[in-house]
């Protein structure tokens, strides 16, 4: 920057290096510099976002990101994170909608898949979600965060030969990514083809 005050794009990097050591006043500071330089930038207002949705301020957070994913659409990870901060809000229909376009660009995208998961299982809308959910499994097949949510929600269901399916699927394609939808798998719930299934994979 000595050399290149006006560089914007090492602006931003020396924000997120100051964002990274949680020094979030000069991480902003620099943000806020970048944009100064260059408002087209996405960047710089993505992590803006990102430190006001972390510091409990939600609806700040939705001003940065709603302008940072205007500025780059074709970013999923500002669509997951403006997904976030609609969910602090508990805005759930705005938060399914940008997990959406989010899996629309990355369908591998296991965090999307992850926080999509607890959301609907937890909040109760598991037999409203379960036919879009089989409609997106059809389009996009044998994604592990789909498999893993199907097998979940089949096996709250009761329908154990389904959860078996899914899950065989999922285990098959990358196991260890179990561990991140472990909490929408109660053990209460498994019957002794799911347990000999997981025991196959060492999970268990």
């Amino acid at each position: 920057l000595e050399n290149e005050p006006d560089n914007f794009e090492a602006m931003t990097y020396l924000a997120e290096c100051y964002e990274k050591t949680n020094d979030l006043v000069l991480a902003k500071k620099y943000y806020h510099e970048a944009i100064d330089l260059a408002p087209e930038y996405a960047d710089p207002w993505f992590g803006l976002g990102i430190i006001a949705l972390e510091s409990g301020s939600p609806d700040d957070s939705l001003i940065f990101l709603r302008k940072a994913v205007r500025l780059d659409d074709e970013n999923p990870e500002i669509w997951y994170m403006l997904g976030k901060a609609h969910y602090a809000k508990n805005e759930k229909k705005d938060t399914l909608r940008c997990f959406r376009e989010a899996l629309k660009l990355d369908a591998y995208y296991n965090e999307v898949w992850t926080d999509l998961g607890r959301m609907i299982l937890f909040d109760g809308f598991v037999l409203k979600a379960l036919p879009y959910l089989e409609k997106a499994y059809k389009i996009i097949g044998d994604v592990p965060g789909i498999n893993y949510i199907l097998a979940s929600y089949y096996l709250h269901c009761g329908s154990m030969e389904k959860a078996y399916k899914h899950l065989s699927l999922a285990l098959d394609v990358d196991k260890e990514l179990f561990r991140d939808f472990h909490d929408i798998f109660p053990v209460h719930l498994f019957n002794r083809k799911i347990k000999k299934l997981l025991d196959n994979y060492n999970i268990l």
